[in-house]
């Protein structure tokens, strides 16, 4: 730390995390934890819009996604607790529920989701 209170670490973790001081991007990339813990990354090209959170110990029949005006409501639900572990049932058994606000500039009606090892990529077309 420097003798004015300041933490080059500090700086360092906010520029990692998509809150860098004094820098502009052309494409919009923020990570941001959610209510639920679960990471949220936000990614914007020129014709898509990919939204990524990290669910780890589900599968694809264990997540139901939807959107209704302009929210995205993810459920995830573990259904087959066979090969979990003791410590994860009770997490896993519980309803986890994300709820995020998308950008107007979003084609809601068409979008598509997929789910590998713990991530949840939901593809988005712009209008």
């Amino acid at each position: 730390m420097d003798p004015f209170g300041n933490d080059p670490f500090e700086d360092i973790v906010r520029e990692f995390l998509g809150h860098p001081s004094g820098m502009s991007r052309k494409k919009s990339r923020r990570i941001t934890p959610t209510e639920e813990n679960n990471i949220e990354d936000f990614i914007e090209t020129e014709i898509k819009i990919y939204v990524i959170f990290e669910l780890p110990g589900y599968e694809e029949e264990d997540i139901s996604v939807k959107i209704k005006g302009n929210v995205v409501e993810i459920f995830a639900k573990k259904k087959n607790m066979e090969k979990v572990q003791n410590y994860l049932k009770e997490k896993l058994s519980q309803e986890n529920h994300i709820r995020k606000t998308l950008p107007e500039k979003v084609n809601k009606k068409n979008y598509n989701y997929e789910l590998k090892n713990g991530i949840l990529e939901l593809e988005l077309n712009k209008k």
